[in-house]
């Protein structure tokens, strides 16, 4: 991949994100990534295309996170991992978040939702972990990080060393 590129790409999943995918043209894209708008349609052919490769860089970047999860065999730290890569500020994610719940509300599909395989894992870890009601303690979780997540990303949570520590205590 070019560093253009690379850059139509970053630009374009912030403008997604933020502005929504109907309402962002190319033609801004291509402004604010500095390039032509030829350029996006010779690398990404059209829209859906640019949609297409983001799609794929989310999928890629949720497919990292679940193999660290999966490969933690330490249910309790799978546990924290989890919480930990709430926590984190991972370039992105954020924003495929973002894209994921504007084109779900379409009825448009965005890569492939990690939901399922993150309960599952986690799951797994309440229920070797004796937790009572295993599938409903991982859907809470996952669920009040993934609100959590957002409120950091949009700014709204500017105690987040605090939350993160009661959560962690949660499951400590």
């Amino acid at each position: 991949m070019t560093v253009k590129q690379a850059r139509i790409l970053e630009v374009a999943t912030v403008l997604f994100a933020t502005d929504g995918y109907d309402a962002t043209p190319t033609s801004k894209i291509a402004s604010e990534a500095g390039v032509s708008e030829g350029l996006i349609f010779r690398h990404f052919k059209n829209k859906q295309g640019l949609l297409d490769a983001i799609s794929a860089r989310a999928t890629v970047a949720a497919d990292s996170q679940l193999t660290a999860l999966e490969s933690e065999t330490d249910m309790a730290q799978r546990i924290q991992l989890a919480i930990d890569q709430a926590f984190a500020k991972t370039k992105g994610t954020s924003h495929y978040n973002a894209i994921r719940t504007q084109l779900g509300a379409t009825g448009t599909s965005f890569g492939e939702s990690p939901t399922a395989k993150l309960d599952k894992l986690l799951e797994e870890a309440f229920k070797a972990l004796n937790f009572e009601g295993p599938a409903i303690e991982a859907r809470f979780l996952r669920c009040s990080l993934a609100g959590i997540q957002a409120a950091i990303n949009a700014g709204d949570l500017p105690s987040a060393k605090k939350l993160k520590a009661f959560v962690q205590g949660m499951y400590a």
